[in-house]
């Protein structure tokens, strides 16, 4: 799907069409359905949450307004998480180290930024995108475009994680 075309069928689905809503729901629903089991653990789980926020969109759709893009940066975090902020100059890299990424939902703030893997191959994200790290056999992060590359990650706070530091910046 085009950009486009999903816009007209976002504005077709919060008019009420059915049709439209269930191809959105079917564009979203793998993305969705990843995103829950890696945060719950459990497939069952994850198809509940799912299903949830399905008809969750469904009940709330007239009072969509539009597209926002995702920002960790001005969130209050709940009592358990942290966030910690990495900044990469453009033109510069920074050495893949999964321990800043650990089991953290990663959204690219400001920049461009290139994935390199292991095998060398690269993906380039931009501003909005949002990502998940942990696992992934990377080499490196680049910055490529005019500006900094900010990304920000959020996780829970480990077990031996200062408890006055929950719901903190790191």
């Amino acid at each position: 799907m085009q950009e486009a075309d999903i816009d007209a069928i976002v504005a077709a689905a919060t008019g009420g069409d059915d049709l439209a809503f269930a191809r959105l729901a079917q564009r979203y629903r793998p993305e969705l359905h990843v995103h829950c089991y890696r945060m719950l653990g459990s497939l069952e789980g994850a198809e509940d949450r799912v299903q949830e926020t399905f008809l969750r969109a469904w009940r709330k759709r007239a009072t969509f307004e539009g597209w926002e893009p995702l920002s960790l940066l001005e969130r209050r975090l709940p009592p358990g998480f942290e966030r910690v902020v990495i900044t990469v100059e453009p033109g510069e890299s920074r050495c893949y180290d999964d321990a800043d990424w650990l089991d953290a939902l990663v959204v690219l703030h400001a920049g461009d930024v290139v994935l390199e893997g292991s095998s060398g191959l690269r993906q380039r994200f931009r501003v909005g995108a949002t990502l998940c790290l942990t696992g992934l056999s990377l080499r490196a992060l680049h910055s490529v475009g005019r500006e900094p590359a900010v990304l920000v990650a959020v996780s829970r706070t480990t077990s031996g994680s200062d408890p006055k530091k929950a719901g903190k910046d790191r």
